[in-house]
């Protein structure tokens, strides 16, 4: 059970062989006290691994498939089409990412920021396109239009399903660190969210291979928290508190929730953003197939302030982090791992 006294006075962290799974049904009619139950669950999950494993929550299956449907039919547009929803210097995070464009590697916590020289690895071997949120007033939407008509309601609805999610697992976590249950809910009222479809196409593992790519490289997430669906091709790799990578092993409806940086901070470290990347699975060691996943990144308001909670602060672990607004650390994190390309799109991260 998840304490967080004994937490404040740092036990050391588990090395894992699997990610702890977390029973969402709990939380059917059950009240503060099964948000409680799954809190601790949730909690010992964050510090412990900053990954696990939900299952049995109330996102429709049939929503989660519809989507899949429409990320597949979005990637085998012609290469022209895609390029038109291409993100631009008024869009960002929003619209298509091409193969090739956008390099994770060392990114997040997982970056040397303090390097006068960053080397840029080879960029990872996938392509993806980016939905925000229609409250969001500063970055609009790119969208298929005409060509998938049914595009938007189904990212909408299952976007609404996400964010319902995300709200339950915040509230859940703040009982368990002496908070109010709805502590958190200010913070993310803009709903400045975005769901990113992410296609990592066919491939021989020797091209990979010889060009030192990575589906995904290694980083951590900038944001507060991601909640991740993938299908069951595998590849996602996390790292343990051992450096020892875990494969995180597809579970057909589960979703996969991992803290990021903010929610580092927040947590005064007390929660990991954990490194983790996507690889060429063991059982496919030639070619690789499709693969498809969803994240949906959780940030709160751009202007909100991430202090380090007071409750999550002791004699023996005082302040690790000093305040920073939410918008300016993404794009100081942004800018210090290197990522040329997006601050290129975005005269914002230019500054």
């Amino acid at each position: 059970m998840f304490e967080l006294k004994e937490y404040l006075k740092l036990p050391p962290r588990n090395s894992v062989v699997l990610l702890p799974r977390i029973d969402m049904s709990i939380l059917k009619g059950g009240g503060v006290e099964a948000l409680k139950q799954v809190g601790q669950q949730l909690c010992s999950a964050f510090y412990h691994v900053g990954f696990a494993t939900l299952i049995n929550h109330d996102i429709e299956a049939s929503d989660i498939q519809k989507m899949f449907k429409q990320s597949k039919m979005l990637f085998e547009l012609p290469l022209e089409d895609k390029r038109k929803m291409a993100y631009t210097t008024t869009a960002r995070n929003r619209g298509y990412i091409g193969f090739g464009q956008e390099t994770l590697e060392g990114t997040g916590t997982a970056s040397n920021r303090d390097a006068a020289v960053i080397v840029r690895p080879p960029a990872d071997a996938k392509e993806s396109f980016d939905v925000g949120s229609e409250q969001d007033s500063l970055y609009a939407d790119i969208w298929p239009g005409t060509l998938m008509p049914a595009f938007k309601q189904v990212a909408f609805n299952l976007r609404s399903e996400l964010d319902t999610l995300h709200g339950m697992i915040m509230q859940s976590i703040a009982l368990n660190l002496d908070l109010e249950k709805d502590y958190f809910t200010p913070y993310f009222e803009n709903r400045e969210y975005s769901l990113r479809l992410i296609h990592y196409p066919q491939i021989s593992a020797d091209e990979i291979t010889h060009k030192g790519q990575k589906r995904a490289g290694t980083h951590t997430d900038y944001n507060q928290m991601t909640l991740l669906l993938q299908d069951q091709v595998g590849g996602l790799q996390v790292l343990d508190s051992n450096n020892q990578w875990i494969d995180v092993k597809p579970e057909s409806g589960a979703i996969i929730v991992n803290t990021g940086d903010l929610m580092e901070r927040w947590s005064n470290g007390l929660f990991c953003s954990t490194v983790h990347r996507v690889m060429a699975p063991e059982s496919h060691n030639k070619e690789l197939p499709n693969r498809y996943s969803m994240a949906y990144f959780v940030k709160p308001n751009r202007r909100s302030l991430i202090s380090c909670l007071s409750s999550c602060q002791s004699e023996n672990l005082p302040a690790q982090y000093p305040t920073v607004e939410c918008f300016d650390y993404v794009d100081a994190a942004f800018k210090k791992a290197g990522n040329e390309n997006i601050a290129a799109r975005d005269p914002l991260l230019s500054a």
